[in-house]
């Protein structure tokens, strides 16, 4: 095998092949360890420039041998869009946007959703569960429509109608689970335990491969940059594995020597959903992060009142000297507005509190007008077109007439940017 996974927390080294999940002493979570002496032979910039944008252009530093059974839709290779316009309002002279909504289903958890079904199918599982508020449900689905599997569905109390319409058109079964997004995060790992279906839970606590695939979009950023790691990175965090995954690619592209630096990692979180933010402001141990009590946040795709990979992501966040910030509701409302009127994206609003927190840590000092700033954007906005509307206006409506509209108007001034 090209890999080995280690135990988080015993460090206990075991062979993938026996389709481990959790490691079979403590049952904490697994890592890929790569040799990464050996992956140097070929993954290189001069190997790279001649392969098509893909997640799987980076297939050294992925858990699969054979390329042939991979489990594909046409996942990663997105753009990394610099935000010219934006800077009227936000003071940043090298802002980009790194657009996870040209995924196929339109978030990034395609990226984390190819290599685990690659995985489950190579193992030999034929139903595959997971817990979701909709992007991560949306993209197992699709993808295990894609190798011929089942999936079960376990989706959070909240899901939008839109996700949920997501779910049910890829064949998901879908069960919505009262309770809380931890509450639907273990009733799937109980189920995947008595049933035998594999836990594709987006979150390596319970699967390792998720990790692999996520990781492909801190490598992207990396290449799309001129093999240069950003200044700052900011992530949204939900259940912390991406932006776990994000560290775990850009330590791995610096043992390679593919960078010489590493980037300062910002964490972001609804400012009344946010068990990361207060951990990191209380100096919590990561083995202490704690569920948020009554976790709210317009931005349901992070609406994690506890974050299974919080740990990893807490220690991310502190080797790089980075921050972690809650951010309120309106100001990613506000944030979502300016990023659609000004650069043409539509994001949902977790992404959309990216901005948010980039302004705001601009305002306090802690980034400099020209550093160079990379906020993922992690869903289209159409995966939860419902937000929209709680910050603009429903349109009015006219008569087929000039003398109409010239009375709608003299009554209605948008907000030109």
């Amino acid at each position: 095998m090209k890999y080995n996974l280690q135990c988080a927390n015993c460090s206990s080294i075991f062979d993938p092949s026996n389709r481990a999940m959790t490691c079979p002493k403590c049952g904490s979570s697994l890592d890929t360890v790569y040799a990464l002496e050996k992956v140097k032979e070929t993954f290189s910039k001069k190997s790279l420039e001649s392969r098509a944008p893909s997640v799987w252009k980076y297939s050294e530093l992925l858990p699969v041998e054979d390329l042939d059974r991979v489990v594909t839709i046409g996942e990663g290779g997105t753009r990394l869009l610099r935000a010219a316009r934006i800077t009227s309002r936000i003071k940043l002279r090298n802002l980009y946007f790194k657009d996870e909504s040209h995924n196929p289903t339109g978030s990034f958890k395609d990226r984390k959703a190819t290599v685990a079904i690659t995985k489950a199918n190579e193992f030999g599982f034929r139903t595959v569960a997971c817990a979701t508020a909709g992007n991560a449900g949306s993209s197992v689905a699709a993808y295990a429509a894609k190798a011929g599997m089942r999936t079960i569905a376990f989706a959070f109390k909240n899901v939008t109608r839109t996700k949920l319409a997501k779910l049910l058109a890829y064949g998901a079964e879908v069960f919505i689970v009262e309770g809380t997004s931890w509450d639907a995060t273990n009733l799937a790992a109980e189920s995947c335990k008595k049933y035998g279906w594999c836990n594709m839970v987006a979150a390596s606590r319970y699967n390792p491969y998720v990790k692999d695939g996520a990781k492909t979009e801190a490598i992207e950023i990396c290449e799309q940059l001129g093999w240069t790691a950003p200044d700052w990175l900011i992530v949204p965090v939900g259940g912390g594995c991406g932006l776990a995954s994000c560290w775990k690619g850009l330590k791995e592209l610096k043992q390679i020597g593919l960078i010489s630096d590493l980037p300062r990692i910002v964490g972001i979180q609804g400012a009344a959903c946010a068990p990361l933010v207060h951990a990191f402001q209380l100096n919590l141990s990561p083995a202490k992060i704690e569920r948020f009590p009554n976790a709210r946040t317009i931005a349901h795709s992070i609406e994690d009142d506890y974050p299974p990979d919080g740990d990893q992501a807490l220690m991310a966040i502190r080797e790089t000297d980075g921050v972690a910030i809650g951010v309120e509701d309106n100001k990613m409302l506000w944030a979502q507005k300016l990023i659609a009127k000004t650069e043409g994206l539509f994001v949902e609003p977790a992404s959309a509190g990216t901005i948010a927190a980039a302004s705001q840590l601009l305002d306090e000092g802690t980034i400099d007008p020209d550093d160079t700033v990379v906020a993922i954007a992690t869903g289209f906005g159409l995966n939860e077109p419902e937000a929209i509307f709680q910050s603009i206006p429903e349109p009015i409506t006219i008569r087929p007439t000039l003398e109409s509209l010239e009375d709608a108007l003299s009554r209605r001034v948008y907000d030109h940017v």
